[in-house]
This record gives C-alpha cells, sequence and structure tokens, in this order.
C-alpha cells in the first residue's frame, strides 16, 4: 500500500516487515517472506545488504518467482547497477509477461540507465498494457521532462489529472510537468 501511495509509509513498512520476519520465523523456505522482508529492507529501512540478501535467497528458494526478480532489478537499478537489473527485469517478464509489474520495471531500469528512449517506450508498452495504471504514466512523465520534452510529459501529466480525478500522485506530477516546461509558478502552486 505504501509503495503506491495508497497508505502512509511510517504506517505500513514496519508492519510489513513483521508480518514476513512472522512467516520465515514460520517456514524459513517461504519465497514470498523473503522478497517481502527485502522489499522493506530497501525501501524503508535502506539496509542495502539485507535487501540483497533476503532477494536472492527468494529468488534461492523460488526461481519462477517473478516478483522477487523484479523488486531485485528495481533494488539493483537503483543502485546503478544495471548490468545486473536488466536480466533480472527481463527474467521476471518472461515468468509473468501480463503484468504491468514487471514491464514496468524494466522501463525504470532503463531510465536508470540513462537509456531514455528505450525506457520511454517501454513505459509506453506499459501504458498500453494497462492503460489505468498510474506509475507508467507519471514515469512515462518524468523520463519526457529529462529528455527535454516537457510538452510531451505535460499532455501525460494533464492525461494522468483527468483519468484519476485530480488524485495526489496525478498532481505531484503534474507539478513537475509544469517545472520541466517552465512554469514554475503553477509547480509551485501544487
Amino acid at each position: 500500500l505504501a509503495s503506491y501511495a495508497h497508505a502512509r509509509p511510517a504506517a505500513m513498512y514496519p508492519r510489513a516487515a513483521a508480518a514476513a520476519t512472522q512467516a520465515i520465523a514460520l517456514d524459513e523456505s517461504l519465497a514470498e517472506g523473503h522478497a517481502s522482508l527485502g522489499f522493506t529492507k530497501y525501501n524503508w529501512e535502506w539496509d542495502w545488504e539485507g535487501a540483497e540478501r533476503e532477494l536472492l535467497r527468494a529468488i534461492a528458494l523460488n526461481p519462477s518467482y517473478a516478483t522477487a526478480h523484479q523488486w531485485l532489478a528495481m533494488f539493483l537499478a537503483g543502485l546503478g547497477r544495471a548490468d545486473e537489473a536488466f536480466p533480472l527485469a527481463r527474467r521476471a517478464i518472461d515468468l509473468d509477461p501480463l503484468s504491468v509489474n514487471p514491464n514496468m520495471t524494466l522501463g525504470v531500469a532503463f531510465a536508470f540507465a540513462g537509456r531514455l528512449d528505450e525506457a520511454v517506450r517501454q513505459f509506453r508498452r506499459v501504458i498500453a498494457m494497462q492503460p489505468g495504471f498510474v506509475f507508467g504514466s507519471v514515469w512515462l512523465c518524468a523520463t519526457l521532462a529529462m529528455l527535454g520534452r516537457g510538452d510531451e510529459s505535460l499532455a501525460v501529466a494533464e492525461r494522468l489529472m483527468q483519468a484519476t480525478g485530480e488524485a495526489q500522485i496525478a498532481r505531484a506530477t503534474l507539478a513537475a510537468a509544469y517545472g520541466a516546461t517552465g512554469r514554475k509558478a503553477e509547480a509551485q502552486q501544487i
């Protein structure tokens, strides 16, 4: 819930970590427990070594668990370890090709690696797969802005605002797009 901005991180991540720890205590071989603990370690605790250890353990326990591949790819991409992230992201897609999340992760890996044109193509693919997936538009907007394509970025943000009824994440995206097009006062107002 917290990672998709549906709940406050301070309320959710400690609960998620506690639940994952309890699951592992009940069954050490539970890949989902290790993956979830790894996810909380890199998103909340900033325990890079622990996160990598838990996510690798999840993959070792269940090599067909797409989510563990996806989360490890996202984590490594964020650390600038794109060479390690890309095969994991692609493996997650192979394991779960119809899900937007692994496809999104590949786009994020492209963006973090500075391969922005490929990221744009991947985020457009994600949006085509599931038009209502908000984070596809958020990342597309940001990537277009990084490419200096502010007008396109703004158009994506405006469509997102209309589609979400002005949800907070859409408002933040619009503010960023305003900033990318030099509309500082409008960005600051949001």
